[in-house]
């Protein structure tokens, strides 16, 4: 169950997994939700029905999801969730819901340290910022922002939360929730956007509005990592996911699940997401 292939980052971990499955010889058959969490409702009977081995599932509403996997395991079909969490949204980052045989995903909560470090490294003096969140009902809102405070002030930097908005994950909405954060802000320092194109969009309204702001991404998406490469662009740093690989290795974890290479179950697996800026972007090939 795919959250949608419209979404760059989304396409690239599907892009991985068809990738793997056909090295393995494996068919996998696409459900593209569009982004919509009562459409991926909708589907699992029909999932469910066609008796499928396994799923892989992108869930789109962390907590909508639990029910959803219940009953896919109620139907004794064995589940791995890719890039999102089951279950509540301020659930930590590393929890896997009992009925998944694994949960294959960034370390959403060390991220948003890593994005902290970043911004304290992009305005050292520390004070007012904005945070451009995704969509309410996602996990990753609440985790990519978990730790991100608390890290910059161990870095010695404190920032002020002055604005939460929403940017919906895509660049325009973004660029639109930006532009009336510096109309209210036109002087703030630091914009912290939880992921990559919702930076670009706020790159957009920086701009424009001839502001000062540094901005701080999520994702290693080519759309962030190619302004980064110049030191003049509002974008400051980023955390560098690769979304080809994770769909790869989330294949291979249902994989080895079902040939009996590894049968454990409730696992948390993961790979490592470092932060880049100007200076260290050559450690960032972007996969989206």
């Amino acid at each position: 169950m795919n959250y949608g292939e419209k979404f760059p980052f989304t396409a690239s971990i599907y892009k991985g997994m068809q990738e793997a499955a056909s090295a393995a010889g494996v068919k996998l058959t696409d459900f593209d939700a569009g982004g919509s969490a009562s459409t991926q409702l909708n589907e699992i009977n029909t999932i469910i029905s066609l008796k499928p081995d396994a799923v892989l599932f992108m869930p789109i509403d962390s907590a909508e999801s639990v029910a959803m996997v219940q009953s896919l395991s109620s139907a004794k079909i064995p589940v791995v969730a890719v890039a999102t969490s089951v279950g509540p949204a301020n659930a930590p980052a590393n929890y896997v819901d009992p009925n998944l045989v694994a949960l294959v995903n960034q370390n959403e909560v060390a991220v948003s340290g890593i994005a902290g470090k970043l911004a304290a490294q992009a305005d050292p003096s520390g004070g007012d910022m904005a945070l451009v969140e995704g969509a309410p009902g996602n996990a990753a809102d609440v985790q990519r922002f978990q730790n991100f405070m608390s890290a910059a002030k161990a870095a010695g930097v404190a920032f002020n939360k002055v604005a939460d908005v929403t940017g919906q994950w895509t660049p325009s909405a973004a660029q639109s929730a930006c532009q009336n954060v510096l109309s209210a802000h036109p002087s703030i320092p630091l914009i912290y956007a939880e992921s990559d194109d919702m930076a670009s969009g706020c790159a957009e309204a920086v701009t424009a509005a001839h502001a000062a702001a540094k901005i701080i991404g999520v994702g290693g998406e080519t759309i962030a990592i190619n302004p980064i490469k110049s030191a003049s662009s509002p974008i400051y740093g980023t955390v560098c996911y690769q979304p080809n690989a994770l769909g790869k290795l989330a294949f291979q974890t249902l994989y080895d699940y079902l040939t009996g290479a590894n049968t454990a179950t409730g696992r948390f697996v993961t790979y490592t997401t470092p932060g880049v800026t100007h200076s260290t972007v050559s450690q960032c090939v972007p996969q989206w």
